[in-house]
């Protein structure tokens, strides 16, 4: 005969889940579930037993696992758990940049919120020599300096004549214009003339 008395307890809640039903006597049903984020192990349905016991097996619910995710070519990657809700974080090398998203999230479904993030080196845009002028063939890689100069008869009026590719991917100074020597005699005979006439 099944004991009409018995009960099985509380089957307790799982950690990061939730149980619905709140009959724990003889014949009686939970459910079991998971938060996002979580899979079920073990009995989603448990039913008490005359014995006392309830029927299945206890539930856990764990992370879902995202897996590692890698690391880019000429970078690093920060965190080593790749299950939810963790993260990890990227860097690159000096002379690299990072392209794509620096952090990436595991989410509830078991992925990754981004791919993978390129090291990309860090490069100028190829400088040109100025008009009137030359520039020695010079690479634009980080750090690189290129030097224009301006031809016989023509010198720098404006910008820079010596450049330096830097972190940023942007040439240090402005770019160079030469013009005619006129240019400087100009200036110079209106400054001489100027002190001419204020003596």
């Amino acid at each position: 005969m099944y004991n009409t008395e018995a009960s099985c307890g509380d089957p307790g809640y799982p950690l990061y889940g939730e149980i619905v039903g709140g009959d724990f006597s003889l014949d009686g049903v939970v459910q079991l579930s998971c938060s996002p984020g979580y899979r079920l192990i073990g009995s989603t349905t448990r039913t008490c037993l005359a014995s006392g016991r309830w029927s299945g097996h206890d539930t856990v619910c764990s992370p879902v696992i995202c897996g590692e995710p890698g690391v880019p070519q000429k970078g690093s990657k920060d965190g080593s758990i790749y299950q939810y809700p963790h993260n990890v974080t990227y860097s690159c090398f000096a002379g690299y940049t990072l392209k794509g998203a620096s952090k990436l999230h595991c989410d509830s479904t078991g992925t990754w919120t981004a791919p993978v993030p390129e090291c990309i080196e860090i490069r100028c845009s190829p400088l040109t020599a100025p008009t009137l002028g030359s520039m020695p063939t010079c690479n634009n890689r980080l750090g690189s300096i290129c030097q224009a100069d301006c031809n016989a008869g023509y010198v720098l009026s404006t910008g820079t004549s010596k450049r330096q590719c830097l972190e940023d991917g942007v040439w240090s100074g402005t770019d160079p214009v030469c013009q005619g020597e006129e240019y400087n005699v100009l200036p110079k005979l209106w400054y001489t003339l100027h002190w001419v006439f204020l003596k």
